[in-house]
């Protein structure tokens, strides 16, 4: 468990530090310019996570492209809407009461959307694995068809 703390800590990290870099290179004065940028630090953090708690945190002997890796970006696109979304939303929040604009605000808006995006993936895969939901029937079908057996089996 400490592991994975660890890991989801070094994805906050990738996903901040990557943003940070993206928003020194380019200007983000679109929104459009905006969201690219948040998407491809996102993606960085999820391809650390990925790699990380498959190889480190659960040591899977399982191919990095298995029914793992589709399960897992699954969950990943809902995650990404909710990245750019809450982004947004917390970077006019940061803007309007706070005064602060620009780079400034959308550092400062990382974070809480950060908070929710934990949340969300903390539930998602927790109906992923033990729910009868939508994402456990998808979970289900995937790993029927790969052959492979589920998770902890």
């Amino acid at each position: 468990m400490i592991t994975f703390g660890m890991v989801g800590a070094s994805n906050a990290a990738v996903d901040f530090v990557v943003l940070a870099a993206l928003l020194w290179l380019v200007d983000p004065g679109t929104t459009l310019a905006l969201l690219a940028c948040n998407t491809v630090a996102f993606v960085a953090a999820a391809t650390n996570s990925f790699l990380l708690n498959s190889r480190v945190t659960f040591r899977s002997p399982r191919p990095l492209l298995s029914h793992s890796f589709m399960l897992f970006m699954l969950i990943n696109c809902g995650s990404l809407v909710l990245s750019n979304v809450s982004l947004l939303a917390f970077k006019g929040l940061i803007e309007g009461l706070l005064g602060v604009e620009g780079r400034a605000a959308i550092l400062l808006a990382k974070p809480p959307g950060g908070v929710l995006l934990a949340v969300y993936a903390y539930l998602s895969y927790r109906k992923l694995f033990l729910g009868r939901g939508p994402l456990a029937l998808a979970g289900s079908l995937l790993r029927a068809r790969s052959g492979l057996p589920g998770p902890g089996l």
